[in-house]
């Protein structure tokens, strides 16, 4: 989390003093250092949100929000009606294309972890450590690590956003 800070205060820092004449965008920055925070914590991964105009966490991230989509939208709606459907049906909520981004990125923290035997006391040792306690599969981190994701992701940078709006 620190090293996350020292970025997103030299990013704001360097936002600071560019010369325009718009205001910062606070949630798309909170948006940045919550990405960036949840996915070292999760996948041992640098999501480079200050650095690249459009990170592939980020750009996942954001396709798991997206609501937008009307067959998306009308799951959600014959769910709420009929919650028993979705088991029946295998009604999924994410594309194949975030489901599979994800569980690869869990499958290489896994890897990397183990191999280089690093010791960091965050959610992705608590999930190695779960694997091998009860021996929970990869696919089960994965859908735990995205669950986290989600968790932390979009709720934290909207609070800290508007914690900051509420301070400036």
């Amino acid at each position: 989390i620190e090293e996350v800070l020292m970025k997103f205060s030299t990013y704001v820092i360097d936002e600071f003093k560019k010369d325009k004449n718009e205001p910062l965008k606070a949630h798309e920055i909170c948006a940045k250092y919550t990405t960036d925070v949840v996915s070292s914590c999760i996948f041992n991964a640098d999501a480079q949100s200050f650095t690249e105009e459009k990170p592939e966490i980020r750009e996942m991230g954001r396709q798991l929000f997206n609501f937008e989509n009307p067959i998306l939208m009308m799951k959600f709606f014959v769910l709420s009606l009929i919650p028993s459907l979705g088991k029946i049906l295998k009604i999924t909520f994410v594309s194949k294309k975030v489901e599979q981004f994800f569980t690869n990125l869990m499958y290489q923290a896994i890897e990397i972890r183990e191999k280089s035997e690093i010791k960091r006391d965050d959610y992705l040792a608590y999930l190695i450590a779960l694997k091998n306690k009860k021996e929970i599969s990869e696919l089960d981190m994965a859908a735990h690590g995205v669950t986290f994701f989600i968790d932390g992701f979009e709720t934290s940078s909207v609070a800290i956003s508007h914690a900051l709006y509420e301070v400036f």
